[in-house]
């Protein structure tokens, strides 16, 4: 398939049908580099729906139990 006849399927798209087309690209771009066929330069981590991870973000809303690494009373026999 021409480039020329994507361009044509893509221009008939709404804009949330053409981001999932983009997302999918990118995925395909990273599965295909992922193999050495396709160089990849890192455009999925410049584009504006990339998130940046922020360290702490859960830090006081999950919590561990006291008694986390005993072994449970119905694992005794078998330890």
């Amino acid at each position: 398939m021409s480039y020329e006849v994507l361009e044509t399927k893509i221009k008939k798209l709404p804009s949330q049908a053409i981001n999932e087309v983009a997302h999918y690209l990118d995925y395909i771009l990273m599965v295909y580099s992922s193999q050495g066929e396709v160089p990849f330069h890192n455009e999925i981590a410049n584009t504006e729906q990339h998130v940046l991870r922020q360290p702490g973000l859960l830090r006081g809303k999950i919590k561990i139990a006291d008694d986390f690494d005993d072994t449970p009373d119905c694992f005794e026999e078998y330890m």
